[in-house]
């Protein structure tokens, strides 16, 4: 009888979890629809326009780069949803690379301010003294990018308006184990600190935050990279500051 009432409970948790994923998943697919309905719109204006015989040329160039972000944004949407599904199935496909960690950095910042047209004039990043131009990175160049392009959109989207966001990279220690630190600070927007215990949670999103765009997959799957690559990701605040971190372990000390 004991054995049958354990059955049973087992099976009834079971259910309640499958139906709580399916109700995860059913949110998701409407957020990642609202997200790429913006972007298509915008395509979809500019087809418009450029099917317009009296448009001048301005104007059709003006919708061109709108177009051409436009296109970005999905691409950059679905190549999440894409990494997430191969993360889901074990199939992410680490490949470790040397890279010039400056010139990598550089162009992260380069390419979120690209996807975020608004935003570039916030964004300052410096690097420590002590890291010279040569330092170099072993990593899989396109986690560190999702990685690095997630914490610092995110930094931009919940931050307070119009502040400036601050990336720093230095060397570290975790214990005795040399380290790259890459940190990510912004204040604390309308929507409030982070829930430390769930933002790493797969389609999470704050009741706060469902005014902004986000698919809830972005920091749960950075979150997922950094582990893949040895690393980790932390976050702290207080009552202004909101701060990410990401540390790389150093392989050129370890050798």
């Amino acid at each position: 009888e004991m054995d049958a009432v354990f059955t049973l409970g087992a099976s009834k948790a079971a259910a309640d979890l499958e139906i709580e994923k399916n109700k995860q998943q059913h949110v998701f697919l409407g957020m990642l629809l609202h997200e790429i309905k913006t972007p298509l719109s915008v395509i979809k204006f500019g087809a418009d326009s450029f099917k317009n015989a009296q448009a001048d040329q301005a104007k059709n160039l003006v919708w061109a780069v709108r177009v051409d972000n436009a296109t970005d944004t999905i691409n950059h949407i679905l190549n999440q949803c894409l990494l997430a599904d191969k993360f889901e199935f074990g199939l992410s496909n680490y490949q470790e690379e040397q890279i010039n960690l400056r010139a990598e950095f550089s162009q992260i910042v380069d390419r979120v301010g690209y996807l975020n047209p608004a935003y570039p004039e916030r964004i300052n990043w410096e690097f420590c003294e002590d890291l010279p131009i040569d330092t170099e990175l072993h990593v899989d160049p396109i986690f560190l990018r999702s990685i690095l392009e997630n914490l610092i959109s995110n930094a931009l989207k919940y931050s307070a308006a119009n502040s400036k966001i601050y990336l720093t990279v230095s060397q570290s220690t975790l214990g005795s184990k040399p380290m790259f630190e890459l940190q990510i600070k912004n204040q604390i927007g309308k929507v409030g600190p982070p829930q430390i215990d769930k933002i790493f949670a797969r389609y999470y999103r704050a009741e706060e935050a469902k005014g902004y765009s986000g698919t809830g997959l972005g920091l749960w799957l950075a979150n997922e990279q950094a582990k893949a690559m040895s690393a980790s990701i932390r976050c702290e605040f207080d009552d202004i500051w909101t701060i990410f971190t990401l540390q790389i372990p150093n392989l050129n000390e370890l050798k």
